[in-house]
């Protein structure tokens, strides 16, 4: 008889409990089923000699139905409600006791079963619980529902509809003759011993040598007994862990994968924790026996494992192990080239997770790193050899780095979070340092690459490494990148002798470096400039366009400690390159040069004022002095730049020496006689008096209106009391200047016996430039004219056009009637009252 329950107990409780109720019975007497239906069954509580036992009660209703067979079976099983399994002499069959209808569960034709060996060589599980003792041809049920059926050396599996699941099929290495399940095992009693097979990998895992057994039988109290004629014999299974154990020392990952599979765990996270350890492990002994790197770092990816167990997978990257000298052997080369590709997909993983912690308001603390992070971490600290060890971001391990005074900024609500941004912070600096080690080993062209990019490498270890394996440039690179600036550039300067190109190294560094970090620019550029003017100049010349005018007078202030002729070069720079049109600084470079200038002339000795009194050649000549190249550039800057202040500059100028110069400062100054002073009696240069007149000379300004009356009287002085002018050479002048002249002044100024006929040309010139001026005056006017003429037409066309208002006639803008009000009309024609307009 086997009973079906409606809410089958555990496995061990195999005594009835008072809410298990029995509905259904299956008797077999002979060839016949007996099915019996109890309604109302209840279990009802006997106490006989302070002894308690459930029996069922008497109140019931008993239906019964009768099945008959073809032949008498040796057992029977109920598959599901209305499903019966039994077994036969010559096989099972599957009866739908509803129907009344039969099948075979294997029919002859079809194919026998076959078995799939997956390498299980080891009892692994606990015997437990017990489901039922069985004839030749076991049936047992399993607690899920299925079957497991025996037909001469297989065992197959069938579901609660009699079906056969695929893949089901167990081959014995004989027909099983008695059949317990002992989750997760099938234990079949052989001819010749006890056969135990995992019922999910259908490999056997032990056999046992037990001599003439003939029985076998699953107790609820002692277990798995085997029985032979003479003995008795009690199978006790291994304790879980140590099957587990035993299965990983046998490097039989997956079939203890299974084993946590078929087991039960007070939770599920239990059996996850369980199974990502064994598939740690796995990848583990892939990577570390099977060389398969790639599968083994994949695996751990799948765990979504953190960065520290694969990077734990390559011990060689331990501080105390990694050999920068030695190159990998190819075998390691493939290695490192998997991790690699695998740290520099975490990299931007952690990076991103880091910038949403940031725009939460995190900032990494600045005591950070990670040194700091372990020690500070109650939960797992370094360890012995090295090796960074720790939980994963992912696996929800929990590192605390008190830092007092961040978290109370934050918020108890936060602190969980900011604890989370710290981990990942440490597991990204981690990732970029093991990653920079990684690149030392296989491309040492990578590592430039990647200390360019934003990283967050452990400074102190980093900065070791680099040191040891000589690279000065990365290591340069290396603190760029943290914005330690001061700390590059004092590198640079300490070891000058051991850099490739300092001085270039240093001024490309400095220029890159922002202006808002213009006082350690001002610091290390004098030590560039000191030692090379001419590169250390460009560090202002080529760089640092973009500046306030304020740092501009600064970084002169700073020069002018070093070299005048640095501070004239920059200043050139920044007015003519850069347009600066301040006028302190226009007037500090016209100083500096005219300093300069009169320096070299002193340089000279006696002869210095005659050195900076003459006229500077219009054309530059070769071999021409210092001197006169200084001054073609004062004279050419005091022409074009008009930011300065003659008033301010011209006080500094010396008053001998110079005069070009002097003259075109005064004629800024509107000091025009004084100009043509210097040229006519101390240049004695008529023809740059000429020049200068020709101009400045305005008609009609009250300042240089009269230029030209002046150099006449000038030019007379010389002819009448210097007597070293004659007089055909100022009506020469007169002649060429005629249109520019005052004609009754010029008249005055002559001497009574100059003839008329000598003045010809000057008169016609002169006459002719007012015929010219009256004429262009009377166009003027005659245009003006005509324009008036014009203007006075259109006004009288547009005021002869009308616009007729009638009652209904509406406003374009409020749409309401203009009747008597004051309109305005616009010329595509619409009509709108003037306050519509005014709106």
């Amino acid at each position: 008889m086997t009973p079906i329950q409606e809410e089958a107990g555990h496995h061990e409780e195999q005594a009835m409990h008072p809410d298990d109720v029995l509905e259904r019975l299956v008797i077999a007497v002979k060839r016949k089923l007996l099915i019996f239906y109890f309604d109302g069954a209840e279990l009802v509580e006997r106490k006989v000699r302070e002894m308690k036992f459930h029996c069922l009660s008497l109140n019931i209703n008993i239906t019964r139905k009768d099945l008959n067979l073809y032949d008498k079976p040796r057992a029977v099983t109920w598959a599901d409600a209305n499903t019966i399994i039994a077994t036969l002499p010559k096989g099972q069959i599957v009866l739908n006791v509803t129907t009344g209808t039969s099948s075979d569960l294997l029919s002859k034709d079809q194919a026998t079963p076959t078995t799939t060996s997956l390498g299980i060589s080891s009892l692994t599980s606990p015997i437990v619980g017990q489901i039922g003792r069985s004839d030749k041809s076991p049936i047992i049920k399993l607690k899920d529902g299925h079957l497991v059926v025996t037909r001469d050396d297989f065992t197959f599996t069938v579901l609660p509809d009699g079906k056969i699941s695929a893949k089901s099929d167990i081959l014995w290495s004989s027909t099983p003759s008695e059949l317990v399940y002992a989750p997760p095992y099938l234990v079949a009693l052989l001819p010749h011993h006890v056969e135990v097979r995992s019922l999910r990998s259908k490999e056997a895992v032990q056999l046992v040598k037990l001599p003439n057994a003939k029985i076998l039988l699953d107790e609820v109290y002692t277990g798995i007994l085997v029985a032979s004629s003479t003995s008795i014999w009690r199978l006790l299974p291994l304790d879980f862990e140590d099957q587990i154990e035993q299965l990983l020392s046998l490097s039989q990952f997956a079939e203890a994968q299974r084993l946590i599979e078929d087991l039960e765990f007070p939770s599920e996270d239990d059996r996850t924790a369980n199974i990502i350890r064994v598939k740690g492990m796995h990848a583990h002994h892939l990577f570390t026996y099977e060389k398969k790197y790639r599968e083994a770092v994949k695996m751990l990816e799948e765990l979504k494992g953190s960065p520290l167990d694969v990077i734990n997978l390559y011990p060689e990257f331990n501080e105390e192990y990694f050999d920068h000298s030695a190159p990998p052997a190819p075998s390691e080369r493939a290695a490192l080239q998997v991790l690699m590709d695998y740290l520099t997909s975490q990299r931007a993983i952690l990076a991103g997770i880091c910038k949403e912690y940031e725009a939460m308001g995190f900032t990494v603390p600045p005591s950070f790193s990670i040194s700091n992070f372990l020690a500070a971490s109650s939960s797992n600290p370094p360890t012995q050899s090295g090796t960074r060890s720790g939980g994963s971001v992912f696996s929800g391990s929990k590192y605390r780095f008190y830092d007092q005074q961040i978290r109370a900024q934050i918020g108890e609500e936060y602190e969980e979070d900011y604890d989370l941004f710290l981990e990942t912070l440490y597991l990204a600096r981690v990732v970029d340092t093991t990653l920079l080690k990684v690149y030392l080993s296989v491309n040492d062209a990578l590592v430039s690459i990647f200390l360019r990019v934003p990283n967050v490498c452990e400074l102190d270890e980093s900065e070791a490494l680099l040191l040891d394996r000589k690279k000065y440039s990365e290591l340069i690179d290396l603190y760029r990148g943290k914005g330690l600036h001061r700390r590059a550039l004092q590198f640079m300067v300490d070891n000058e002798a051991i850099i490739p190109k300092p001085i270039p190294s240093l001024v490309s560094y400095i220029q890159r470096l922002p202006p808002t970090e213009m006082d350690m620019i001002l610091e290390y550029s004098d030590f560039v400039i000191r030692k090379d003017p001419v590169n250390g100049i460009k560090i202002f010349t080529e760089e640092f366009d973009e500046i306030s005018t304020e740092t501009r007078k600064r970084i002169a202030d700073f020069l002018d400690r070093i070299s005048n002729d640095l501070t004239s070069e920059y200043l050139m720079h920044v007015i003519l390159n850069l347009h600066e049109e301040d006028p302190e600084l226009n007037e500090r470079l016209i100083i500096n040069y005219a300093a300069k200038i009169i320096s070299i002339a002193e340089k000279a000795g006696s002869g210095w004022i005659a050195a900076l009194g003459g006229a500077v050649p219009n054309k530059k000549e070769d071999g021409e002095s210092e001197i006169i190249s200084l001054r073609r550039v004062l004279l050419s800057f005091l022409e074009t730049s008009q930011a300065y202040d003659s008033n301010i500059v011209l006080p500094l100028f010396p008053e001998e020496g110079l005069y070009e110069e002097r003259c075109i400062l005064l004629s800024r100054l509107n000091r025009h006689d004084e100009a043509l002073y210097i040229f006519i009696f101390k240049l004695h240069r008529y023809d740059l008096a000429e020049s200068y007149c020709q101009r400045h000379y305005v008609r009609g300004d009250p300042h240089s209106g009269a230029i030209f009356t002046i150099i006449l009287q000038y030019f007379m002085e010389l002819v009448t009391k210097a007597k070293t002018m004659s007089i055909d050479y100022v009506l020469q002048f007169m002649a060429r200047n005629g249109p520019n002249m005052d004609v009754v002044d010029s008249i005055q100024l002559l001497p009574d016996e100059v003839r008329i006929t000598k003045l010809t040309e000057f008169f016609e010139k002169s006459l002719h430039n007012l015929h010219r001026t009256r004429n262009i005056d009377e166009i003027v006017k005659n245009l003006l004219l005509a324009e008036r003429l014009q203007v006075q037409e259109k006004l009288i066309f547009e005021q002869s056009k009308s616009v007729r208002i009638t009652e209904d006639k509406m406003c374009a803008k409020c749409l309401k009637r203009i009747a008597n009000s004051v309109f305005a009309w616009f010329p595509d024609g619409k009509v709108v009252h003037v306050y519509c307009v005014k709106k």
